[in-house]
């Protein structure tokens, strides 16, 4: 993966953080979507494994089984196992179970289904 993509990724997962911490101190939406895909924070979060901030959307209500894209099944559970597009350092790093565990003890569906398939969940 190109420098250019990590830099996007890295500048992206940032100005989430910034949305994030400015929604909850002013008490707005965090389960808003944020782009046209039906996208949320928390979805997003999940995507680049970021503990410390999911512990924060949870905490301020975000819906751990919110779905993307017209009901095709990918929760915010789901997208921790999404690889495409992603920073070359977390293709080398351990799946994080801590996460997965916390959206689980926190309400996620750990049957959920990916586009009508067995959840990415079991095929792990």
């Amino acid at each position: 993966m190109s420098d250019d993509i990590c830099e996007h990724n890295n500048n992206e997962l940032e100005k989430y953080k910034k949305d994030i911490d400015y929604r909850i101190a002013h008490n707005m939406d965090i389960n808003c979507f944020i782009d046209d895909y039906k996208t949320t924070y928390l979805m997003k979060i999940c995507y680049y494994w970021d503990f410390e901030y999911v512990k924060k959307l949870v905490k301020a209500g975000a819906n751990v089984n919110a779905e993307y894209f017209e009901g095709k099944g990918i929760v915010p559970l789901i997208w921790l196992f999404r690889y495409d597009d992603l920073p070359s350092t977390k293709k080398v790093q351990k799946f994080p179970i801590d996460i997965a565990e916390y959206l689980i003890a926190n309400g996620a569906d750990v049957n959920c289904k990916y586009e009508l398939e067995v959840s990415k969940l079991c095929q792990q």
